[in-house]
């Protein structure tokens, strides 16, 4: 039996492409997330990185291709894609076979459920490099956009028989990873207590070391206010999620050993009456509190690369922003955040 060399998650490069995907227009998304793609191809080749060897992970927003400000079920279904095998985990196979990287996108899905019956979810799926798909997931909190169209994803392990079937897989050559969309890392339906922290305490019950959220995290800004200076992020979302991490934060601030990867692959744009936050990030929790790699801006179209290995920025980002946040300010967030 083959031995299979673990690569560690603090020794890659993480790859969040954020861009404003259009509605319906799939083959249009696809080739806009190509060319950003193609850009960030460029950058690594010139900064001698291409041909580095160094794992590579490229996440993609949730319902990248497809849109997601859906109406209902109806307005949905052309663009539901089958479970692993639709455009969207055919265009991931492309892009990890052809650099070797591993790929997560976000998809509309159909599977057949109970009696031969169709059945929804708002899915991700992530390719290895070498064409296979490593993992599955299907989101278990559904937004209310969700909640029109898509059943939520398998009943996991989590208290009280909350519905939440979470999942961390133990991927090869990289070790266990924990997928989250969007919503999960909110309570469930808002209704569950704020410091249940469901998500973040299923990556802390799995063991997990890496967590990715693909996302299409709206914002309370308006159109206008979003386009005011594009490159600065949304620090209320942005804060906002780092209070959902908590639970990590207190993690390793009580064990020096313990550390954690958390992507956050978000869109941008406006969607027909939704607008969206953009502001993809990757961050390092350890030692008690959170080493941001680098953030986009709220209406930034590219690709943003980080180095896991190196604590400062791979692309050009503003400073302020490569910050540290201790447990004791986030409960000053979180104390706002329920005052609100």
């Amino acid at each position: 039996m083959a031995v299979v060399k673990r690569v560690s998650l603090f020794k890659m490069r993480i790859v969040c492409l954020q861009f404003n995907p259009e509605l319906r227009k799939v083959e249009h998304n696809m080739q806009t997330a190509r060319r950003l793609l193609e850009e960030a191809i460029q950058e690594l080749h010139h900064a001698g990185q291409l041909s580095d060897n160094r794992s590579t992970w490229l996440l993609l927003p949730e319902m990248a291709f497809s849109g997601y400000n859906f109406a209902d079920l109806t307005d949905i279904k052309p663009y539901l894609e089958p479970t692993k095998a639709g455009p969207s985990t055919q265009w991931a196979k492309d892009v990890a076979t052809q650099y070797k990287w591993f790929v997560t996108v976000g998809y509309p899905e159909v599977a057949t459920g109970a009696k031969g019956l169709p059945v929804y979810f708002n899915s991700t799926v992530t390719v290895a490099p070498d064409g296979t798909v490593a993992t599955h997931y299907r989101k278990s909190f559904l937004y209310y956009t969700d909640q029109t169209w898509a059943s939520e994803g398998e009943v996991g392990d989590t208290p009280n028989g909350i519905k939440a079937g979470f999942r961390t897989t133990e991927i090869d050559s990289v070790g266990r990873v924990s997928m989250g969309i969007c919503m999960d890392i909110n309570p469930y339906q808002f209704l569950s207590p704020f410091e249940a922290y469901e998500f973040a305490n299923h990556v802390l019950k799995t063991k997990s070391e890496f967590a990715i959220v693909n996302m299409a995290w709206m914002t309370t800004l308006t159109p206008e206010e979003l386009m005011y200076d594009i490159s600065q992020p949304d620090t209320r979302q942005y804060h906002y999620w780092i209070q959902r991490f908590l639970p990590l934060i207190e993690a390793t601030a009580n064990n020096s050993e313990q550390k954690f990867i958390v992507a956050c692959a978000n869109r941008c744009g406006v969607e027909g009456s939704s607008a969206y936050a953009g502001s993809s990030c990757v961050m390092r929790i350890k030692g008690g509190k959170i080493e941001v790699f680098s953030i986009l801006g709220k209406m930034e179209q590219k690709c943003l690369i980080v180095d896991t290995e190196k604590v400062q920025f791979v692309s050009e980002h503003k400073t302020l922003f490569d910050v540290t946040v201790t447990a004791e300010l986030i409960q000053l967030l979180c104390s706002h955040q329920n005052s609100s």
